[in-house]
C-alpha cells in the first residue's frame, strides 16, 4: 500500500496537486524567510482559487451544483443559512462556478486569518491547514460543514482574546445555520470557556486518551447513535467502515507527543483553552472511529490541534525546532497522499484524486 501511494506522487493525475503544494511552499516559505505577509496573503488566494476554480472534483460536487441551480427546490433538505445565501445568490443571477468560488472563499479566506491569529507561525499553520485532508480537501465535498468549522475556529479565538459571550453565540448560529453539527462543538467550547482555565493533568489526558480506544471497541458509539432513530442523523448509525489502523495509531500518536508536551502551553490562556478543545476532538474521534459521518464532527475540535503541534515542537532548541517542524509537515504531506490514495479505491468518478479545473470542463 505505501509503495502504491508512492507511485501516486508520480503519476499524472497528481499534476495539479503536485504544483499546488509546490507553489505553496515556496510562497509561504519564502513569507516566512523575508517576513512578508504580502506573500502569505497570496499563498491564501492561490488556496482559495484552487478550491474555488475546480470542476467535479468532489463527491458532492454534482448535489451542490443541484443546489445552487434548485435552491427552492431543495429547500427542505437545507440549513436556512445556506439556503439563504444561495437563494440571494440566484437573485442576482450568481453562476454556479462563482457559488462555488464564494464558498472556498469564505472558508479559506476565513481560516487564513484565524490561523494567523491563533499561531506563532502562521505560515506554517497554514501550510499544515492545507495538508491536512479532513480540512482543506475535505472542503471540495462537505461544503457547508468545511465553512462551519472554520467560523467556529474564528468564534473560539475572538473569544479568548477578549470577545464578548454574546458575539460568540452569534457566530454559533451562523456556523449551525449552514451545518446543524456545529451547535455540538460551540456548546462545548463555551463551557470549556465557562470552566476554570487551568490545564488538565497529563495523566488524565493520557487516561481519556487510552480510555477512548478502549471505548471503540464497545457498542457505545452504536449505542449513542441508535438513540437518533427518526431523526435526519440515523442514517449516521448506518454508515459504519473499517478505519486504516495505521490512520488511528499515528493520530494517537501525535495526540500522545501533544499531551506530553503540554506544559508549553500552562503559560497562555489562548493555547490552554485550545488543548482542551481540542482534547475532546481527540476523544470523539477514537470512540467513533468507526463512524466517517460522526469523526467528521471531530474537524471542528481538529482545526485547533494546528497551534497546539506548532508550539509543541517549538519548544526545542533551533534545530530541533527545524526538524519538528520539517516532521509536522511531512507527517501531514504523508498524510495527504494516503487520502488520495484512498481515492483509487473508491468508484466515485467526483472523487478527491481526479482534479479538474473550470478551465477543463466542456
Amino acid at each position: 500500500m505505501a509503495c502504491t501511494a508512492l507511485a501516486l506522487v508520480a503519476d499524472s493525475t497528481m499534476i495539479y496537486y503536485s504544483l499546488f503544494f509546490f507553489a505553496e511552499g515556496v510562497l509561504l516559505l519564502t513569507a516566512n524567510l523575508m517576513r512578508r505577509r504580502v506573500l502569505g496573503l497570496v499563498a491564501a488566494a492561490v488556496a482559495i482559487a484552487f478550491c474555488g476554480f475546480r470542476y467535479e472534483t468532489g463527491y458532492d460536487y454534482n448535489n451542490y451544483r443541484d443546489f445552487f441551480e434548485n435552491i427552492e427546490i431543495n429547500g427542505a433538505l437545507l440549513e436556512p443559512g445556506f439556503y439563504f445565501l444561495v437563494y440571494l445568490a440566484n437573485m442576482v443571477e450568481l453562476s454556479t462556478f462563482a457559488l462555488f468560488f464564494l464558498f472556498a472563499l469564505m472558508t479559506h479566506g476565513l481560516a487564513y486569518l484565524t490561523l494567523s491569529r491563533m499561531s506563532i507561525a502562521p505560515n506554517l499553520a497554514f501550510l499544515i491547514y492545507l495538508l491536512i485532508p479532513g480540512l482543506y480537501l475535505n472542503s471540495f465535498s462537505v461544503i457547508r460543514s468545511a465553512f462551519a468549522v472554520v467560523v467556529f475556529g474564528y468564534a473560539a479565538v475572538r473569544l479568548i482574546s477578549g470577545g464578548s459571550r454574546l458575539e460568540f453565540i452569534v457566530w454559533g448560529a451562523l456556523a449551525a445555520s449552514f451545518h446543524y453539527t456545529a451547535t455540538l462543538p460551540f456548546v462545548v467550547a463555551f463551557m470549556i470557556f465557562l470552566a476554570p482555565m487551568g490545564l488538565p493533568r497529563r495523566s488524565v489526558c493520557i487516561f481519556l486518551l487510552i480510555t477512548s480506544l478502549f471505548a471503540s471497541q464497545l457498542p457505545l458509539a452504536q449505542n449513542i447513535l441508535n438513540a437518533f432513530g427518526g431523526t435526519k442523523f440515523d442514517s449516521y448509525a448506518e454508515m459504519k467502515e473499517s478505519q486504516n489502523v495505521i490512520k488511528i495509531i499515528a493520530s494517537n500518536l501525535l495526540a500522545l507527543f501533544v499531551i506530553w508536551r503540554s506544559g508549553f502551553f500552562k503559560d497562555s490562556k489562548s493555547l490552554a483553552y485550545y488543548y482542551k478543545i481540542w482534547l475532546v476532538g481527540v476523544v470523539l474521534f477514537n470512540i467513533f472511529v468507526e463512524f466517517s459521518a460522526v469523526t467528521r464532527v471531530s474537524y471542528y475540535f481538529g482545526f485547533f490541534s494546528i497551534p497546539l503541534m506548532i508550539c509543541a515542537v517549538s519548544g526545542y532548541g533551533t534545530l530541533g525546532k527545524l526538524m519538528g517542524r520539517s516532521a509536522l509537515i511531512v507527517f501531514f504531506a504523508a498524510s495527504f497522499v494516503m487520502a488520495l490514495y484512498n481515492d483509487t479505491l473508491v468508484e466515485d468518478p467526483l472523487n478527491m484524486l481526479n482534479y479538474q479545473s473550470i478551465f477543463d470542463s466542456p
